[in-house]
Protein backbone atom coordinates (compact mmCIF):
# COMPACT_ATOMS: atom_id res chain seq x y z
CA UNK A 1 0.00 0.00 0.00
CA UNK A 2 1.27 3.46 -0.87
CA UNK A 3 0.24 6.61 0.96
CA UNK A 4 1.43 10.19 0.83
CA UNK A 5 3.05 11.67 3.93
CA UNK A 6 0.67 14.61 3.58
CA UNK A 7 -2.23 12.20 4.24
CA UNK A 8 -0.73 11.31 7.63
CA UNK A 9 0.49 14.70 8.86
CA UNK A 10 -2.07 16.20 11.21
CA UNK A 11 -3.91 12.89 11.61
CA UNK A 12 -5.47 12.22 14.99
CA UNK A 13 -3.87 9.61 17.24
CA UNK A 14 -6.36 7.83 19.50
CA UNK A 15 -6.01 5.19 22.20
CA UNK A 16 -7.63 1.76 21.97
CA UNK A 17 -10.86 3.16 23.45
CA UNK A 18 -11.03 5.80 20.72
CA UNK A 19 -10.11 8.76 22.95
CA UNK A 20 -7.90 11.35 21.29
CA UNK A 21 -4.28 11.38 22.48
CA UNK A 22 -2.68 13.80 20.03
CA UNK A 23 -1.80 14.31 16.37
CA UNK A 24 0.97 13.38 13.93
CA UNK A 25 3.38 16.29 13.54
CA UNK A 26 6.13 14.66 11.47
CA UNK A 27 7.48 11.33 10.23
CA UNK A 28 10.99 9.87 10.59
CA UNK A 29 12.12 7.75 7.64
CA UNK A 30 14.78 5.06 7.44
CA UNK A 31 17.11 6.11 4.62
CA UNK A 32 18.95 4.93 2.54
CA UNK A 33 17.02 1.98 1.34
CA UNK A 34 13.30 1.67 0.97
CA UNK A 35 12.64 4.85 3.02
CA UNK A 36 10.20 3.15 5.37
CA UNK A 37 8.56 5.09 8.19
CA UNK A 38 10.37 4.35 11.47
CA UNK A 39 8.72 6.82 13.84
CA UNK A 40 5.83 9.23 13.97
CA UNK A 41 6.40 12.39 15.97
CA UNK A 42 3.22 12.76 17.98
CA UNK A 43 2.20 16.02 19.63
CA UNK A 44 0.50 14.91 22.85
CA UNK A 45 -2.54 17.03 23.67
CA UNK A 46 -2.64 17.79 27.39
CA UNK A 47 -5.00 20.71 28.06
CA UNK A 48 -3.92 20.94 31.71
CA UNK A 49 -0.18 20.82 30.93
CA UNK A 50 1.33 24.16 29.78
CA UNK A 51 4.50 22.48 28.47
CA UNK A 52 4.47 21.06 24.94
CA UNK A 53 4.96 17.28 24.83
CA UNK A 54 6.23 15.61 21.65
CA UNK A 55 7.24 11.95 21.51
CA UNK A 56 8.65 9.65 18.82
CA UNK A 57 6.29 6.68 18.59
CA UNK A 58 7.58 3.62 16.71
CA UNK A 59 5.53 3.30 13.53
CA UNK A 60 4.91 -0.37 14.33
CA UNK A 61 2.81 0.76 17.33
CA UNK A 62 0.35 2.70 15.18
CA UNK A 63 -2.48 1.28 13.11
CA UNK A 64 -4.32 3.35 10.53
CA UNK A 65 -8.03 3.21 11.34
CA UNK A 66 -9.27 5.72 8.77
CA UNK A 67 -8.07 8.41 6.40
CA UNK A 68 -7.37 10.79 9.29
CA UNK A 69 -7.00 8.59 12.38
CA UNK A 70 -4.37 6.22 13.78
CA UNK A 71 -4.78 3.93 16.79
CA UNK A 72 -2.00 3.76 19.36
CA UNK A 73 -1.00 0.20 20.23
CA UNK A 74 0.31 1.01 23.72
CA UNK A 75 -1.33 2.30 26.89
CA UNK A 76 -1.35 5.95 27.89
CA UNK A 77 0.95 5.00 30.78
CA UNK A 78 3.51 3.52 28.35
CA UNK A 79 3.15 6.59 26.15
CA UNK A 80 3.91 8.77 29.18
CA UNK A 81 7.21 6.94 29.66
CA UNK A 82 8.47 7.88 26.17
CA UNK A 83 11.07 10.66 26.15
CA UNK A 84 9.63 14.14 25.71
CA UNK A 85 11.33 15.70 22.70
CA UNK A 86 9.75 19.10 23.33
CA UNK A 87 9.48 20.70 19.91
CA UNK A 88 12.37 18.75 18.40
CA UNK A 89 12.73 15.49 16.56
CA UNK A 90 15.18 12.75 17.57
CA UNK A 91 17.90 14.44 15.52
CA UNK A 92 17.62 17.57 17.68
CA UNK A 93 16.39 19.84 14.92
Amino acid sequence: MTIHASELLGSAVVDREGDRVGRIEDLILDVPGAANICYALVHIEQPTEPRQRMVAVPWSLLERRSQSQLVLGISRQALGRLKNLGGQGPSGR
